[in-house]
Protein backbone atom coordinates (compact mmCIF):
# COMPACT_ATOMS: atom_id res chain seq x y z
CA UNK A 1 0.00 0.00 0.00
CA UNK A 2 1.34 3.54 -0.42
CA UNK A 3 2.01 5.04 2.67
CA UNK A 4 4.63 7.89 4.02
CA UNK A 5 7.08 5.24 3.85
CA UNK A 6 6.26 3.89 0.42
CA UNK A 7 8.66 2.36 -1.79
CA UNK A 8 7.67 3.26 -5.34
CA UNK A 9 6.50 6.62 -4.93
CA UNK A 10 7.99 9.80 -4.24
CA UNK A 11 6.46 12.78 -2.02
CA UNK A 12 7.37 15.50 0.42
CA UNK A 13 8.11 12.60 2.85
CA UNK A 14 10.57 10.13 0.89
CA UNK A 15 12.97 10.05 -1.29
CA UNK A 16 12.19 8.13 -4.68
CA UNK A 17 15.12 5.08 -5.23
CA UNK A 18 13.33 4.46 -8.77
CA UNK A 19 13.24 7.09 -11.60
CA UNK A 20 10.98 7.18 -14.28
CA UNK A 21 7.57 8.87 -15.52
CA UNK A 22 5.91 7.30 -11.88
CA UNK A 23 7.72 9.69 -9.95
CA UNK A 24 4.72 12.59 -10.71
CA UNK A 25 2.29 9.99 -8.81
CA UNK A 26 2.83 12.28 -5.78
CA UNK A 27 0.90 14.41 -7.28
CA UNK A 28 -2.08 12.42 -7.31
CA UNK A 29 -1.61 11.64 -3.50
CA UNK A 30 -0.29 15.44 -2.83
CA UNK A 31 -2.30 16.75 0.06
CA UNK A 32 -4.29 13.95 0.69
CA UNK A 33 -3.74 12.29 4.61
CA UNK A 34 -2.53 8.98 5.75
CA UNK A 35 -6.04 7.25 6.33
CA UNK A 36 -7.22 8.53 2.34
CA UNK A 37 -3.29 7.58 1.05
CA UNK A 38 -3.99 3.71 1.81
CA UNK A 39 -7.08 3.35 -0.11
CA UNK A 40 -4.52 2.96 -2.84
CA UNK A 41 -3.31 -0.93 -4.06
CA UNK A 42 0.14 -1.32 -4.69
CA UNK A 43 1.21 -1.20 -8.12
CA UNK A 44 1.53 -4.20 -9.61
CA UNK A 45 3.77 -5.78 -12.88
CA UNK A 46 2.19 -6.45 -16.41
CA UNK A 47 5.16 -9.12 -16.74
CA UNK A 48 5.20 -12.30 -14.85
CA UNK A 49 7.37 -11.50 -11.86
CA UNK A 50 4.11 -9.92 -10.71
CA UNK A 51 4.88 -8.49 -7.16
CA UNK A 52 1.26 -8.64 -5.75
CA UNK A 53 -2.03 -7.31 -7.56
CA UNK A 54 -4.71 -5.91 -5.40
CA UNK A 55 -6.89 -4.82 -8.44
CA UNK A 56 -7.48 -7.41 -11.06
CA UNK A 57 -9.85 -8.33 -13.22
CA UNK A 58 -12.58 -5.77 -14.49
CA UNK A 59 -11.27 -3.44 -11.49
CA UNK A 60 -11.55 0.55 -11.85
CA UNK A 61 -7.93 1.37 -12.63
CA UNK A 62 -7.27 4.50 -10.79
CA UNK A 63 -3.65 5.39 -12.09
CA UNK A 64 -1.23 4.04 -15.18
CA UNK A 65 2.09 4.75 -15.82
CA UNK A 66 5.01 3.61 -17.90
CA UNK A 67 8.54 3.77 -16.74
CA UNK A 68 10.85 5.22 -19.26
CA UNK A 69 14.01 4.38 -17.34
CA UNK A 70 13.36 1.12 -15.81
CA UNK A 71 16.05 -1.03 -13.93
CA UNK A 72 14.87 -2.93 -11.30
CA UNK A 73 10.65 -3.11 -11.78
CA UNK A 74 10.18 -6.09 -13.53
CA UNK A 75 7.47 -4.83 -16.52
CA UNK A 76 7.82 -1.30 -18.08
CA UNK A 77 3.85 -0.36 -17.50
CA UNK A 78 2.21 0.14 -14.11
CA UNK A 79 -1.20 -0.01 -12.79
CA UNK A 80 -3.00 1.14 -9.78
CA UNK A 81 -5.98 -0.13 -8.68
CA UNK A 82 -8.14 0.68 -5.89
CA UNK A 83 -7.68 -1.54 -2.62
CA UNK A 84 -10.82 -3.38 -1.42
CA UNK A 85 -11.00 -4.42 2.61
CA UNK A 86 -12.52 -7.35 2.95
CA UNK A 87 -13.01 -9.17 6.35
CA UNK A 88 -9.75 -7.47 7.70
CA UNK A 89 -8.04 -8.55 11.13
CA UNK A 90 -6.08 -6.29 12.54
CA UNK A 91 -2.48 -8.29 12.00
CA UNK A 92 -1.18 -6.71 15.59
CA UNK A 93 -3.81 -8.87 17.21
CA UNK A 94 -4.18 -12.15 18.65
CA UNK A 95 -5.95 -14.25 16.04
CA UNK A 96 -6.10 -17.61 16.97
CA UNK A 97 -8.77 -18.54 20.16
CA UNK A 98 -7.45 -18.81 23.83
CA UNK A 99 -9.09 -20.24 26.17
CA UNK A 100 -6.41 -19.81 28.79
CA UNK A 101 -6.91 -15.70 28.79
CA UNK A 102 -10.98 -15.80 29.19
CA UNK A 103 -11.88 -13.03 31.20
CA UNK A 104 -8.26 -11.50 31.46
CA UNK A 105 -7.01 -7.88 30.17
CA UNK A 106 -4.42 -7.11 27.54
CA UNK A 107 -1.46 -5.93 29.94
CA UNK A 108 1.40 -5.43 27.37
CA UNK A 109 2.11 -6.33 23.74
CA UNK A 110 5.26 -5.79 21.36
CA UNK A 111 6.67 -6.55 17.86
CA UNK A 112 9.61 -8.12 17.32
CA UNK A 113 12.09 -6.65 14.66
CA UNK A 114 9.82 -2.97 16.10
CA UNK A 115 13.40 -0.91 16.69
CA UNK A 116 11.16 1.04 19.19
CA UNK A 117 9.35 -1.62 20.36
CA UNK A 118 12.46 -3.44 21.03
CA UNK A 119 13.66 -0.57 23.35
CA UNK A 120 10.73 -0.44 24.88
CA UNK A 121 11.04 -3.62 25.89
CA UNK A 122 14.56 -3.97 26.49
CA UNK A 123 15.00 -6.89 24.59
CA UNK A 124 18.08 -8.53 23.52
CA UNK A 125 18.98 -11.90 21.98
CA UNK A 126 21.95 -14.51 22.62
CA UNK A 127 23.73 -17.04 21.36
CA UNK A 128 26.65 -18.96 20.05
CA UNK A 129 28.42 -17.85 16.89
CA UNK A 130 30.13 -21.18 14.70
CA UNK A 131 34.04 -21.03 14.16
CA UNK A 132 34.23 -22.42 10.67
CA UNK A 133 37.69 -22.12 10.57
CA UNK A 134 38.06 -24.49 13.85
CA UNK A 135 34.44 -26.37 12.95
CA UNK A 136 33.01 -25.46 16.44
CA UNK A 137 31.13 -23.23 18.56
CA UNK A 138 32.82 -20.19 20.17
CA UNK A 139 33.01 -20.59 24.01
CA UNK A 140 31.67 -16.76 25.13
CA UNK A 141 27.90 -16.28 23.94
CA UNK A 142 26.85 -12.75 21.91
CA UNK A 143 24.55 -10.53 21.11
CA UNK A 144 22.91 -11.92 17.88
CA UNK A 145 20.33 -9.89 16.11
CA UNK A 146 18.85 -11.73 13.60
CA UNK A 147 15.98 -10.31 11.74
CA UNK A 148 13.18 -12.65 9.62
CA UNK A 149 10.15 -12.07 7.60
CA UNK A 150 7.71 -14.77 7.12
CA UNK A 151 4.84 -14.46 5.00
CA UNK A 152 2.36 -17.37 6.22
CA UNK A 153 -1.21 -17.88 6.97
CA UNK A 154 -3.19 -19.13 9.90
CA UNK A 155 -4.92 -22.70 9.81
CA UNK A 156 -8.15 -22.22 10.00
CA UNK A 157 -8.54 -18.75 7.28
CA UNK A 158 -5.81 -20.30 4.37
CA UNK A 159 -6.95 -17.64 2.32
CA UNK A 160 -5.87 -14.57 4.06
CA UNK A 161 -1.76 -14.29 4.51
CA UNK A 162 -0.13 -12.29 7.21
CA UNK A 163 3.16 -10.69 6.32
CA UNK A 164 5.30 -10.04 9.88
CA UNK A 165 8.60 -9.47 10.84
CA UNK A 166 10.53 -11.43 13.62
CA UNK A 167 13.70 -12.20 15.03
CA UNK A 168 15.84 -15.73 15.23
CA UNK A 169 16.63 -16.99 18.60
CA UNK A 170 19.81 -18.87 18.91
CA UNK A 171 20.33 -19.00 22.33
CA UNK A 172 18.26 -16.97 24.98
CA UNK A 173 16.14 -13.63 24.64
CA UNK A 174 15.02 -11.57 27.54
CA UNK A 175 13.07 -8.43 27.77
CA UNK A 176 10.78 -6.35 30.16
CA UNK A 177 7.03 -6.15 30.30
CA UNK A 178 4.43 -4.65 31.95
CA UNK A 179 2.59 -6.63 34.62
CA UNK A 180 0.46 -5.93 37.42
CA UNK A 181 2.42 -7.32 40.68
CA UNK A 182 0.68 -10.72 42.00
CA UNK A 183 -1.68 -11.78 38.98
CA UNK A 184 -0.75 -14.64 36.73
CA UNK A 185 0.64 -14.12 33.29
CA UNK A 186 0.16 -15.35 30.21
CA UNK A 187 2.55 -14.85 27.59
CA UNK A 188 1.06 -15.11 24.38
CA UNK A 189 4.03 -15.86 21.00
CA UNK A 190 3.09 -15.40 17.54
CA UNK A 191 5.92 -17.85 15.64
CA UNK A 192 6.35 -19.81 12.70
CA UNK A 193 7.58 -22.59 14.79
CA UNK A 194 10.04 -23.50 12.04
CA UNK A 195 12.09 -25.95 14.42
CA UNK A 196 10.25 -27.87 17.60
CA UNK A 197 11.53 -26.34 20.62
CA UNK A 198 11.74 -27.14 24.38
CA UNK A 199 12.38 -23.59 25.69
CA UNK A 200 13.53 -22.59 29.73
CA UNK A 201 11.41 -19.67 30.66
CA UNK A 202 12.71 -17.68 33.69
CA UNK A 203 11.17 -14.37 35.52
CA UNK A 204 13.89 -12.19 37.17
CA UNK A 205 15.84 -15.31 37.54
CA UNK A 206 13.53 -17.73 39.35
CA UNK A 207 12.43 -20.22 37.32
CA UNK A 208 8.80 -20.22 36.08
CA UNK A 209 8.98 -24.07 33.71
CA UNK A 210 9.52 -25.75 30.74
CA UNK A 211 7.94 -24.47 27.15
CA UNK A 212 7.12 -26.93 24.27
CA UNK A 213 6.72 -25.83 20.75
CA UNK A 214 5.71 -27.95 17.80
CA UNK A 215 7.07 -27.69 14.59
CA UNK A 216 4.43 -25.91 12.32
CA UNK A 217 4.21 -26.61 8.89
CA UNK A 218 3.75 -23.41 7.13
CA UNK A 219 1.24 -21.82 9.29
CA UNK A 220 1.55 -19.10 11.76
CA UNK A 221 0.54 -20.38 15.72
CA UNK A 222 0.52 -18.76 18.90
CA UNK A 223 1.60 -20.92 21.59
CA UNK A 224 0.68 -19.39 25.43
CA UNK A 225 2.72 -19.39 28.33
CA UNK A 226 1.18 -19.16 32.01
CA UNK A 227 3.36 -17.65 34.42
CA UNK A 228 2.37 -18.06 38.22
CA UNK A 229 1.65 -14.75 39.71
CA UNK A 230 4.05 -15.48 42.83
CA UNK A 231 6.85 -14.68 40.60
CA UNK A 232 5.53 -11.49 39.15
CA UNK A 233 6.89 -9.11 41.59
CA UNK A 234 7.57 -5.91 39.96
CA UNK A 235 5.98 -3.77 37.42
CA UNK A 236 8.65 -4.62 35.10
CA UNK A 237 9.81 -7.98 35.56
CA UNK A 238 12.46 -9.47 33.34
CA UNK A 239 11.17 -12.23 31.61
CA UNK A 240 14.29 -14.90 29.65
CA UNK A 241 13.36 -17.91 27.12
CA UNK A 242 16.32 -20.06 26.41
CA UNK A 243 16.60 -22.93 24.20
CA UNK A 244 17.53 -26.10 26.14
CA UNK A 245 20.43 -26.45 23.52
CA UNK A 246 21.72 -23.34 22.26
CA UNK A 247 24.41 -24.79 20.09
CA UNK A 248 22.56 -27.49 17.97
CA UNK A 249 22.48 -24.93 14.80
CA UNK A 250 18.49 -24.64 15.78
CA UNK A 251 16.73 -21.15 16.59
CA UNK A 252 13.06 -20.00 17.53
CA UNK A 253 11.36 -17.17 15.88
CA UNK A 254 9.00 -14.58 17.95
CA UNK A 255 7.41 -12.07 15.31
CA UNK A 256 4.87 -10.81 18.37
CA UNK A 257 4.11 -11.59 22.25
CA UNK A 258 1.16 -10.14 24.04
CA UNK A 259 1.11 -10.32 27.79
CA UNK A 260 -2.57 -10.83 29.58
CA UNK A 261 -3.31 -10.55 33.47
Amino acid sequence: LFNEGGSVISGPEVRPFRQGRLDGFDLLLDGTSHRDRVRFGLLDNTEKNTWLAIGAGDRAIIFRAHLGYNTICGGEDKVVYPAEWIDVVPADSVILPHPEIEGMKLRDSFDLAWLEDERRHEWKAYGYEYDEKRSRWKKNASVLPRDILRQYVYADRPTRPIADAGRKVFGWERFRVSAEPGKDLSLVMRTDAWYPNRLRVSVDGSAAGAWAIARSETAWVEPAFKIPGRLIARARPEIEIRREDPQDGGDYAPFHYWIFQ
